[in-house]
């Protein structure tokens, strides 16, 4: 079944919120940027993908997303991210004193299971766990464009359609591993880790 893609120049409407926080055990979300530096870049594109339809939201810091921002902190529905860190980095950046609860990584899972060295990208996990080659040759386009194309809108839903297979996927293997605990507390951590980024502090461990 083709997935419906909805563009939004707004927040997400009141009864898809509703539908998500009381419908939705996981969602996954992404985002596209100017940049890999949320302090210094823009954020451009938040996209949400609920297993049926996917929220494209063209992001304008002058606007507020009071729906988003209750579905970002509501602890009823876990946020899967791939390479949390990187889009929470942007968010809280973005968003002021946001509390994002209930997260999930795929990256974060893949190097609990695969070790640190072996490749995390999410090309590479979609196609060892799923079976599907995916194309990332649109990752360094222009996200800020009016005039998104219709490729471009393609490549940002399905990088969180194949991300919500890849959960689905790999936190099973989590449990059969019996690792998914220790990866639990891994993710309480990414929204902590990611405001001390913000701050300048890469690793707070360190001696």
């Amino acid at each position: 079944m083709k997935s419906c893609i909805r563009l939004y120049n707004k927040d997400i409407d009141d009864s898809e919120k509703e539908y998500i926080i009381k419908n939705c055990k996981f969602i996954t979300i992404d985002t596209e940027t100017t940049g890999l530096d949320p302090l210094k870049d823009k954020l451009c594109l938040i996209q949400i993908y609920d297993g049926n339809n996917v929220f494209i939201l063209r992001y304008n810091k002058k606007l507020e997303y009071k729906n988003l921002v209750e579905i970002l902190e509501s602890n009823k529905i876990r946020k899967v991210f791939h390479h949390a860190n990187f889009d929470l980095r942007f968010l809280i950046a973005n968003f002021k004193n946001i509390d994002i609860k209930n997260i999930g990584c795929t990256k974060v899972s893949a190097k609990l299971l695969n070790g640190k060295n072996e490749n995390s990208s999410l090309k590479y996990l979609v196609e060892k766990y799923i079976g599907i080659n995916i194309s990332k040759d649109l990752q360094v386009s222009n996200w800020e464009s009016n005039d998104l194309s219709e490729a471009q809108i393609e490549y940002a839903a399905n990088d969180v359609i194949f991300l919500y297979k890849l959960w689905d996927k790999i936190s099973s293997i989590l449990k059969e591993n019996k690792i998914d605990n220790i990866a639990q507390n891994c993710f309480q951590y990414l929204p902590t880790n990611a405001m001390l980024h913000n701050k300048g502090i890469e690793n707070i461990f360190i001696y």
